[in-house]
């Protein structure tokens, strides 16, 4: 679970003869990076989770261990994880959104006014 103000909770479910949980055990809290207006992006790959848990740098949370490792995001880029797309091969696609250019410029835009052009750094490995 992702919480204000940047806190994850990793919890262990116990389920019941139907699927459904019945119980929950907090396994691990940490502080995570929450975006200022998009949702957070949590992703699950190779049996892990992987988000971003601090500027320029997103983590695997290991759910069994609750052990994080850390890696380099986008060379370190400053910003918020705005997509995470893994693929066959051992490939890796990162979108970091970095801000903004022109603030309090107007545009017109698909039938609305836009103040802003969201710059983001992106990043295949």
């Amino acid at each position: 679970m992702i919480l204000e103000p940047g806190t994850a909770e990793l919890h262990r479910c116990t389920a019941g003869a139907d699927g459904r949980p019945v119980a929950s055990e907090l396994v691990a809290r940490f502080d995570c990076c929450l975006p200022q207006i998009d949702d957070p992006v949590v992703e699950w790959h190779e049996g892990a989770y992987w988000m971003q848990i601090r500027p320029g740098m997103f983590a695997r949370v290991d759910p069994a261990t609750a052990k994080i490792r850390e890696d380099p995001l986008c060379g370190k880029a400053p910003g918020e994880l705005g997509a995470l797309l893994f693929f066959s091969g051992g490939r890796t696609f990162a979108a970091v959104r970095q801000g903004t250019r022109h603030p309090g410029r107007h545009r017109r835009r698909f039938g609305s006014t836009c103040s802003e052009r969201v710059v983001y750094s992106l990043r295949m490995w």
